[in-house]
């Protein structure tokens, strides 16, 4: 199959790296601004509460000193650690005066380099002891409404699940990982299934493709359904905080549905390849994010190696073990193979028996 547009975006992934790798590195834009008694300004698009306290995530931002002296403008965005609980609403501009840090560096090889994870995501800095000193009345009512119905599903999942096991669902429903405790975290790492908690592409085909062929059932028109399912998909994108994994799953899953819709054969490499130029243009330091690396990994494994595997067995497809044993084999294999030397270079270890439990 020839695919003309894949082999373009991925001349971009690959000048995107060799851009990155070999020119020159990206400048810290925070560096010279970073102390205290800064004056920050942004809009907030994100809010979190953790260990009792409110955090803000900004962007469009500018800083300044007392004096209100402006320094040079930044793309990036900051997390704010408020000391004082407030009302904040998603989507305000917001004036915050505080200590004004950059992530710290690896003191030693292989440890965790927070200024680079952060980068990829886009944060250059954070505000420490942040006081709120003025927020705009207006504000996005929509992404309000999805942060309070996230709230109100993070609430069902307490009611009903003990602690342990209302941690583990928010993780895997509503992207929440911020209360799982350190056993439970430890452990899914340790097993290599931490994807499971990672919202991708089955929380998206499940709900998706649920709600597609529901309104099938109901008779609804073709583009209508169609329509329905990727503007509901895309808003629980945004109620979840819209990772990378999870835009690489809508974005997937929204040209597949467009295919049908344009009665088109859908090509599974051609959607991953597109989606990763999108988040690529707004973002080129995703190239060094594990959970953009694993994602993408995973399913370029199941588009160019699991049909190698298939050919090998063809002649046993008809086979009962073929079915419930050796073709989900094949899946897990195919994954393993190149999320393997990711999970290496990023995490520094490897579990022998995650093929065995994955394929479970």
């Amino acid at each position: 199959m020839k695919r003309p547009l894949c082999m373009v975006c991925l001349a971009f992934i690959l000048s995107v790296f060799l851009i990155l790798e070999y020119g020159s590195p990206p400048t810290d834009e925070f560096s010279k601004s970073v102390g205290e008694n800064k004056i920050v300004t942004g809009l907030v698009y994100a809010k979190e509460f953790s260990n009792d306290k409110l955090v803000i995530y900004l962007k469009n931002v500018t800083v300044s000193n007392i004096y209100f002296q402006n320094f040079p403008k930044t793309n990036q965005k900051i997390i704010c650690y408020v000391e004082e609980l407030q009302v904040i609403k998603l989507g305000s501009f917001i004036q915050l005066r505080g200590s004004l840090n950059i992530f710290d560096k690896p003191t030693n090889p292989g440890g965790f380099d927070a200024r680079q994870y952060y980068a990829t995501l886009g944060i250059g800095a954070k505000l420490e002891k942040a006081v709120i000193l003025n927020q705009t009345n207006t504000y996005s009512k929509r992404l309000e409404f999805l942060y309070e119905l996230k709230t109100k599903l993070s609430d069902i999942c307490d009611e009903i699940f003990n602690s342990t096991q209302s941690s583990v669902m928010k993780a895997m429903l509503l992207g929440e990982k911020k209360e799982l405790d350190k056993d439970t975290k430890s452990l899914y790492q340790k097993s290599g299934i931490s994807h499971i908690l990672s919202i991708s592409g089955l929380h998206i085909s499940i709900i998706g493709m649920g709600l597609y062929e529901i309104l099938k059932k109901l008779k609804v028109p073709l583009i209508v359904r169609i329509l329905f399912a990727i503007i509901v998909m895309y808003h629980y994108g945004l109620m979840i905080g819209m990772g990378s994994s999870a835009y690489r799953a809508i974005f997937m899953f929204a040209v597949k549905l467009s295919a049908n819709l344009a009665k088109r054969t859908y090509d599974m490499i051609t959607a991953l390849t597109v989606s990763a130029l999108f988040l690529l243009l707004e973002q080129p330091l995703y190239v060094y994010n594990s959970g953009f690396l694993l994602s993408f990994g995973a399913i370029l494994a199941i588009g160019l190696f699991l049909p190698v595997l298939e050919q090998l067995y063809h002649g046993m497809k008809k086979k009962r073990f073929y079915k419930w044993f050796l073709s989900p084999f094949f899946i897990t294999l195919s994954v393993s193979l190149v999320t393997f030397p990711i999970l290496l270079i990023s995490f520094y270890e490897f579990a022998p028996y995650s093929l065995l439990i994955n394929h479970l």
